[in-house]
C-alpha cells in the first residue's frame, strides 16, 4: 500500500475543524492564545498555525492542549466533529437554496445561526447578533443576507 504524498481533502478539513474547535474552546474559557501556548508548553506561533488550520496538532500536542484547557482530547475531537457536521450541513443547505429558490427566509436565518463561523466568535458577540436577528423585519433580514453575501465575496 502506497502512502499518499499529500493529506486527503477530508483529512485537511478535519484538521482545520480541530483548529477551530481549539480556538472556540479557548475563547469560551476566556483564555488568550499566548496563555494557552504557555500552559501547554508549545510556541505561540505553533498554536496559531494549529488554530488557523495550517498545521494539524500531533497527538502529543493535542493531549497537552486538552489538559491546558481542562479537557480530554476526545472532547476536542467531539467539538471538531460537530463543527465539521455543521459545515457540511450548511453547504448542503446553501446548495439547495441555489437550486431551489423557494427555500424560505426562516431556513436561511437558521442556516446563518448554524454556521461554523459563529462558533469562532466570542459568545457575547454571537449572542448579541442572534438577539438583533430576532428583532429585524423580514425585509431587513433580506438586506442583511445580501450584505453578508457581498462581504463574503470580497
Amino acid at each position: 500500500m502506497e502512502i499518499p504524498a499529500k493529506p486527503s481533502r477530508n483529512r485537511r478539513r478535519y484538521s482545520e475543524a480541530v483548529g477551530r474547535a481549539i480556538k472556540l474552546l479557548r475563547t469560551e474559557q476566556g483564555v488568550e492564545r499566548k496563555e494557552l501556548a504557555d500552559r501547554a508548553g508549545i510556541s505561540y506561533s505553533y498554536l496559531a498555525e494549529i488554530e488557523n488550520g495550517n498545521k494539524p496538532p500531533s497527538s502529543s500536542v493535542l493531549v497537552v492542549l486538552a489538559e491546558a484547557l481542562g479537557l480530554r482530547p476526545h472532547q476536542i475531537h467531539a467539538a471538531a466533529d460537530n463543527l465539521t457536521e455543521r459545515r457540511e450541513g450548511q453547504t448542503m443547505l446553501l446548495s439547495a437554496q441555489q437550486s431551489s429558490p423557494e427555500v424560505g427566509l426562516g431556513e436561511r436565518v437558521s442556516a446563518m445561526r448554524a454556521t461554523p463561523a459563529s462558533f469562532d466568535r466570542p459568545p457575547d458577540k454571537r449572542r448579541r447578533l442572534l438577539e438583533l436577528l430576532d428583532e429585524l423585519s423580514d425585509k431587513d433580514l433580506e438586506l442583511l443576507i445580501d450584505l453578508a453575501q457581498r462581504l463574503k465575496a470580497r
